[in-house]
């Protein structure tokens, strides 16, 4: 892990608490929520999100209590050493997708987009109605 407290905002990207300071002083300012710093540990925390039902509805609420790993093993700097997860990452690294925006563009211009990387973590009993409702329709933003 980062170090840095990642958690999914309601603004549909990964967000974290920052400290800064101001001035040739370094004034000491009051910590506040920023997005994420771009780099492959956003990607894992958007991962992780999606997979923990917090980006959006449907299919992924249902997935969630039976998927075959939890979703925090993405966050790890060797979660890629976990085929499902390296798969996964690979899908939203190629496209670029670390906001719901993206996600939400991704899908617009390739509907099957991440279902092959979500089904490796289901059960087979649940890959028939995954597909059928693939892609998931709306945000939880």
């Amino acid at each position: 892990s980062s170090g840095i407290n990642a958690e999914y905002g309601e603004t549909g990207e990964v967000m974290c608490t920052r400290g800064c300071t101001y001035g040739a002083r370094a004034w000491t300012l009051p910590p506040t929520r920023v997005p994420y710093p771009r780099g492959m540990q956003r990607f894992r925390e958007f991962a992780a999100a999606i997979l923990e039902a917090k980006v959006v509805k449907g299919v992924t609420d249902e997935c969630q209590p039976v998927l075959l790993a939890r979703p925090a093993v993405l966050r790890k700097t060797w979660a890629t050493l976990q085929p499902r997860a390296e798969n996964f990452l690979k899908q939203l690294v190629k496209k670029d997708v670390d906001t719901l925006d993206k996600l939400m563009k991704a899908w617009k211009e390739d509907p099957t987009f991440l279902l092959s990387a979500l089904l490796q973590w289901l059960p087979e009993s649940l890959h028939a109605k995954t597909k059928a409702a693939w892609p998931p329709k709306d945000s939880k933003s």
